[in-house]
């Protein structure tokens, strides 16, 4: 036998018992964080703000931007032109007012 002294094998026989530390840890430390990761990490802004800012909200924006633009769709070729010379001039002042020329 590898443990000799008496007291050695008390002290072995002390430690190698379960003395519910990890279900301490588990219960007071770990569960917590667990919880506020699943809970407002997770859930609050990964699928919230997040969402609602990546592909969900870029596809509601271009979806409503689409039906507003079949609004304009009247099928006449004279307002095509005019559009498109509205949105070269607005262009043209968006540009010139950024870099002030």
């Amino acid at each position: 036998m590898i443990i000799s002294s008496k007291k050695i094998l008390q002290f072995y026989i002390f430690l190698n018992q379960k003395w519910y530390f990890d279900i301490l840890y588990n219960k007071l430390i770990a569960g917590p964080f667990l919880s506020f990761g699943y809970k407002i990490i997770y859930k609050g802004i990964d699928k919230g703000c997040l969402e609602l800012l990546g592909p969900t909200g870029i596809l509601t924006l271009i979806s409503y931007i689409s039906f507003l633009l079949k609004r304009l769709h009247i099928g006449e070729l004279q307002w095509y032109a005019y559009f498109q010379i509205l949105i070269i001039i607005s262009s043209i002042y968006f540009v010139s007012s950024i870099f002030n020329i």
